[in-house]
């Protein structure tokens, strides 16, 4: 039999989500840290390497002084027999040369000092000095033959200061490397100037840290701004802003957001009325059939071909409304629903102004089309765009009084082809101008629902220029009426 074995939930209460603001302070603190490092090991270096040098500056002043002084005694007693074995009279001799200047002697040529014979030095006054003996363990007095006199055997690397004597080299001082700090004083010395830098170092890295956490409590205002607005946005709340200032990519990212929030507020409000339009529409002519169906069930009018008629008209309205609806759906999605193909657009517009004349004269409006047949190329569908001219000679076939009459001209600069549709009215208020391309707008005196179409017409033209890269914009015509004014970009492919 198994026994259960115990599931380990990975996410304990302790850890610590690892956050922008975090990262951000625990990477400038590391950097900091690293350059404080190594700017101390730096200094550390260098400062050693400078205090040996001083050091051992020092110590070859005193050799030389040493190396004077033998010359002297060797010129005298012609031997190395006063220091041969005499370990107490070389370090005491060191001790006599550690505190004295270049130019001093350990015989001054005057005659002998008190308490020794010339060429030696006088019985001990002192004991020697830490320095002194420190000293004496890296020095050695060799003969000419290189042999030891005195002192401590040399390293391999042991600097030579020979003894010149009238021209000839009576032996040499071996003076072995100091490898590190030997005396106290030294050692203490280092010590010190040790702690200070660390000191410097942790106080350096303190006030990095400080303001490494202060420069992320600088971004994380601003970052938790806009996570606040992006949770709200998320919720619904499209009102919520975000505090934008300065010129950094924070700011510009805030005002971007605040952008994107007006956006989806405006869309939303698009989408309920949209919504709203549509019911009201749909209502309409669904009411009409409902109310001609309950008159003939109850008898109110008689089922004959009239009543039909009017079911059939009603009918006939919704399914429009309908395709209307579908078509700016279509019309309004990213991909396109048609293959975009080389289209001749004037030859477009000629059909379309053709095939609306016969109607347009019957209505009593005369029809000035400056149009040639061919010579716009423009990549296009060709369907859509008869959709458009179609939709706006049905606008005006609707909306012109007769007699009334229609204008088509064009403007080409180079590749830019400017159209213009002006009609002798009657025109539109200035508040509406802005308002006709939206979807089911209309003018409340002169487009009716029985006598207008469904205010869809001019929102399919925009969508279909838009799908074109071209623009649409309407505006009051000299000759009293409306003006559609069509941007579009010609080219080849």
């Amino acid at each position: 039999m198994h026994s259960a074995v115990p599931r380990i939930n990975s996410c304990y209460p302790f850890e610590m989500r690892l956050t922008i603001t975090r990262k951000l302070f625990l990477g400038l603190t590391l950097v900091c840290l690293a350059v404080v490092t190594t700017q101390a090991l730096v200094t550390r270096w260098n400062f050693n390497r400078g205090l040996l040098a001083y050091v051992e500056e020092k110590e070859r002043g005193t050799v030389a002084r040493v190396v004077v002084d033998l010359a002297a005694g060797y010129e005298r007693e012609q031997s190395w027999t006063s220091l041969r074995g005499e370990p107490r009279v070389w370090d005491e001799l060191l001790r006599r040369h550690s505190d004295k200047p270049l130019s001093a002697r350990f015989d001054d040529r005057r005659g002998s000092r008190p308490g020794g014979p010339p060429g030696r030095p006088p019985p001990p006054g002192r004991p020697p000095t830490t320095d002194t003996l420190l000293l004496a363990q890296r020095l050695a007095l060799l003969d000419a033959d290189q042999r030891i006199v005195v002192g401590v055997p040399p390293d391999p690397d042991a600097r030579a200061f020979p003894i010149d004597v009238n021209g000839e080299v009576a032996g040499f001082v071996m003076a072995s490397p100091m490898r590190d700090f030997e005396d106290p004083a030294s050692q203490r010395f280092a010590e010190q100037q040790g702690r200070s830098l660390l000191l410097s170092a942790v106080a350096a890295l303190l006030l990095a840290a400080l303001a490494s956490a202060l420069l992320a409590r600088q971004f994380n205002k601003p970052i938790r701004s806009l996570a606040d607005a992006a949770r709200a946005m998320t919720a619904g709340d499209f009102k919520a802003r975000v505090a934008a200032s300065g010129d950094d990519e924070l700011a510009s990212l805030a005002a971007d957001v605040n952008t994107l929030a007006e956006t989806l507020e405006r869309n939303r409000e698009t989408q309920r009325r949209w919504v709203t339009d549509i019911a009201h529409e749909l209502r309409t002519p669904l009411a009409v059939l409902k109310g001609e169906l309950e008159a003939i069930e109850d008898g109110v009018r008689d089922y004959n071909a009239t009543t039909v008629a009017s079911l059939r008209a009603e009918l006939d309205r919704l399914i429009a409304l309908v395709g209307e609806l579908h078509t700016l759906t279509l019309t309004e999605e990213d991909e396109p629903v048609h293959a975009m193909t080389q289209v001749d657009l004037a030859g477009v517009l000629d059909q379309a102004v053709l095939g609306a004349t016969r109607r347009l004269m019957d209505a009593g409006i005369a029809v000035n089309a400056d149009v040639p047949k061919q010579g716009w190329p423009l990549r296009g569908n060709a369907d859509q765009l008869m959709q458009v001219f179609i939709n706006i000679l049905e606008n005006t076939l609707r909306y012109v009084d007769a007699p009334g009459e229609l204008s088509i001209s064009h403007q080409q600069s180079g590749n830019r082809l400017v159209l213009v549709f002006a009609d002798s009215g009657p025109g539109v208020p200035d508040q509406a101008l802005k308002r006709l391309f939206d979807r089911l707008y209309r003018v409340d005196r002169s487009r009716s629902r029985e006598t207008g179409g469904s205010g869809l017409g001019l929102a399919i033209c925009k969508a279909i220029v838009e799908r074109h890269a071209g623009q649409i914009s309407a505006a009051h015509a000299s000759s009293g009426g409306l003006e559609i004014r069509l941007t579009f970009t010609l080219h080849k492919d």
